[in-house]
């Protein structure tokens, strides 16, 4: 029997970063393994609401931890209990994993393509949780939303030297209850094409060499009371563009979930 301040410490960790393979308590020992590989030592994961990184040595202590409990835990939730919000999510936006989640399997994709803090600039069509933590964890910390006033220029000229990084596709929220509202905002094949149209061109491949464009659906959950908790997202597309074409990132970085994956 684990001594009761270490199982503390262990539920602690759950807690405080979610498990890399898990979708809604399903593990993958595989997809952990190739996540803590991917880390340099001097490697940093930022962590959602705590305002602090975790640093690769981190990882590695806490996700290991994870796959013994076999799953991630909603925030407050005893072991092995599901809240309405997980069910509906499981239900409703099947793969969608927790914004912590998302960061490290993107961490592990792009970083070997030059992403890394600082190297790219970050733009969104709607300013959502997880365009923080992009701009944070890839870019210097500023974000640009196209639906601002040249913002789009500003974002060009933000390019220079650099990746692009754009992140679009509609929200929508799952109460405690676990009811979904309205899906807002453009579908992901039309956002694709808008962003494409409006940023793909000349006077972007002047400044970059590379853009990458990352589409989904943004979950939003409640950020008080007992089932308060890190919103979700649905990836439906990953790719990158260059001059010489296009190359689909999604099996590398989310082969493994059960999304509706749009080409």
């Amino acid at each position: 029997m684990l001594h009761s301040k270490s199982l503390i410490l262990l539920i602690s960790s759950v807690a405080l970063c979610s498990c890399y393979v898990t979708t809604h308590g399903i593990g993958s020992r595989r997809a952990s393994t190739q996540v803590l590989a991917s880390f340099h030592k001097d490697d940093a994961m930022l962590i959602p609401n705590e305002g602090r990184p975790i640093t690769a040595r981190g990882a590695r202590i806490i996700l290991p931890s994870l796959l013994v409990l076999g799953g991630s835990l909603p925030a407050n939730a005893g072991i092995g209990q599901k809240y309405p919000f997980d069910i509906s999510l499981k239900k409703n936006f099947p793969g969608s994993l927790m914004n912590s989640v998302i960061m490290l399997r993107l961490a592990s994709s792009l970083r070997k393509r030059g992403y890394m803090r600082g190297k790219a600039s970050v733009a969104t069509l709607k300013a959502s949780e997880l365009g923080v933590l992009l701009s944070r964890q890839f870019g210097d910390g500023t974000i640009y939303n196209f639906d601002e006033k040249k913002s789009l220029d500003d974002y060009i000229a933000s390019c220079e030297g650099k990746r692009a990084l754009v992140l679009f596709g509609p929200d929508t929220a799952i109460s405690p209850e676990g009811e979904v509202s309205e899906i807002k905002g453009m579908d992901v094949k039309s956002a694709e094409k808008f962003v494409t149209e409006k940023l793909i061109n000349d006077k972007l491949w002047e400044k970059v060499d590379e853009v990458t464009l990352l589409g989904g659906v943004v979950i939003q959950r409640s950020k008080t009371g007992v089932d308060k908790g890190e919103d979700c997202f649905q990836p439906l597309l990953i790719k990158t563009l260059t001059r010489n074409g296009v190359k689909d990132l999604y099996e590398e970085a989310f082969g493994d979930l059960l999304t509706p994956r749009i080409s």
